[in-house]
């Protein structure tokens, strides 16, 4: 079970099938992540250099990215939680030679 951990943050410690299935996006998740992905990547291809204010092009170039990143991170862990537990589950593959 979870137990919340004195630190200056909030942290939980997690058992490893917590920490798995608090990995696991639903599908609507997922398609929710995947309309905010493409807004924030066409956001990104949208941004113009202004080159009086080129600090505050890579500021919100960065901030963008930093988005991207993070959705990017959440979209693939989910599917590789799920592949692997998936793996886990799968009966043994026939195999003729054994």
């Amino acid at each position: 079970m979870a137990t919340l951990q004195a630190n200056s943050f909030a942290s939980f410690k997690l058992s490893e099938q917590e920490e798995e299935n608090g990995q696991i996006l639903t599908l609507n998740q997922k398609m929710v992540l995947q309309n905010k992905l493409a807004d924030i990547a066409i956001q990104k291809l949208n941004l113009v250099l202004d080159p009086a204010n080129i600090d505050d092009f890579k500021m919100q170039n960065s901030y963008l990215q930093g988005q991207l990143d993070v959705m990017n991170w959440q979209l693939e862990t989910s599917v590789s939680v799920e592949q692997d537990l998936a793996a886990r589950v799968a009966p043994p593959e026939n195999n003729p030679e054994q």
